[in-house]
C-alpha cells in the first residue's frame, strides 16, 4: 500500500473505501478563500513581512479561482495581527512520516506509512503545539470531532521526528473572515488519545486489507472518484428512486 496522507485518516474513519482512492481535494468559495489565506499565512512565516505575503496572495490567487480575494485578504490580516500572541512559529510547512506496526489481524503483516505536511509549530510558554490551519465553514466543534485523527497524525509525527509529544490546534480561518470571536483552538485530548487514535487506524486499515467492503456515503463523496454512492463499486443498487446498500445477512457478506 501506498502511504496514506494525514489529511486522508478523516474519512478513512468516516468510509475505509477511501483507501482505495488517495485523493482528498474540494473545491468551492470556502475551501478556496480558505486556502489563498493559507497561502499568505504560509509566506507571512517564511518571509517574515506582511507586505510580501499579500504580494504571494496576489501571484496565487489564480490557482483559487473559485476565491474571494476581498474576503482571503482581510482573513490574513486578521490572522497576521492576532497571530503573535500564540507564541513564536519554530517550523512552517514542515513534512512527517512515520510507520505503525500492523494490526493483529492485518493478513498482509505489513507496515503502514503515514504521511504528511503540518502546517505550523509554535512554542508558548515553553509547550510545543501542532497548529494546523482549516479553510471549512464548519463549526469548531464538528471540526475537532472531524479532524481528530489527522491531527493526531500531525501531532505522533512530530513526536517520531522530534522525541516531543505536542499539544494541538485548529486555526479555524473562517473565524478570520467572520471578523469577530477567537480562530486559535486548542484541542481537548491528552497524548493516550494520540496514541489510541493511532491504535484505530491500524485496525481499518486491517479490516480494508482483509477485503471488507462496506461503504459509507458522506462529504467524502464530493471527491471520490465514484462520484457518490449510487456509483460505489461494491455494488449499491437502486431501490424506489434511492440508492441503497446491498444488505448484508451474515458477517461473511461483507467481504464478498
Amino acid at each position: 500500500m501506498k502511504g496514506i496522507r494525514a489529511s486522508l485518516l478523516p474519512t478513512l474513519f468516516t468510509c475505509i473505501r477511501s483507501l482505495d482512492y488517495l485523493e482528498d481535494k474540494v473545491s468551492n468559495e470556502y475551501a478556496e478563500t480558505g486556502s489563498l489565506i493559507h497561502c499568505g499565512i504560509e509566506a507571512l512565516h517564511k518571509l517574515k513581512s506582511i507586505d510580501s505575503a499579500l504580494a504571494v496572495m496576489a501571484v496565487k490567487q489564480s490557482d483559487y479561482p473559485e476565491a474571494n480575494g476581498a474576503k482571503a485578504v482581510h482573513g490574513f490580516r486578521r490572522y497576521a495581527e492576532e497571530q503573535q500572541q500564540w507564541g513564536s512559529v519554530s517550523e512552517t510547512e514542515y513534512p512527517i512520516a512515520f510507520t505503525l506496526a500492523p494490526s493483529p489481524i492485518d493478513p498482509t503483516k505489513e507496515e503502514i506509512v503515514i504521511e504528511g505536511t503540518l502546517d505550523q509549530v509554535r512554542v508558548a510558554n515553553g509547550i510545543e503545539t501542532v497548529a494546523d490551519a482549516k479553510t471549512g465553514s464548519k463549526s469548531i466543534k464538528w471540526m475537532t470531532r472531524h479532524y481528530a485523527p489527522q491531527l493526531a497524525a500531525y501531532q505522533y509525527g512530530w513526536f517520531v521526528a522530534s522525541g516531543r509529544k505536542p499539544h494541538a490546534t485548529i486555526i479555524r480561518t473562517q473565524d478570520a473572515l467572520s471578523g469577530g470571536g477567537k480562530f486559535w483552538h486548542p484541542v481537548p485530548w491528552g497524548w493516550d488519545t494520540v496514541l489510541d487514535i493511532m491504535d484505530a487506524v491500524r485496525t481499518l486499515v486491517a479490516l480494508r486489507r482483509l477485503g471488507l467492503k462496506i461503504a459509507t456515503g458522506g462529504d467524502h463523496c464530493e471527491w471520490c472518484p465514484a462520484g457518490g454512492i449510487e456509483n460505489c463499486s461494491i455494488g449499491a443498487k437502486k431501490e424506489k428512486g434511492k440508492y441503497a446498500l446491498p444488505v448484508a445477512t451474515s458477517i461473511e457478506d461483507l467481504f464478498k
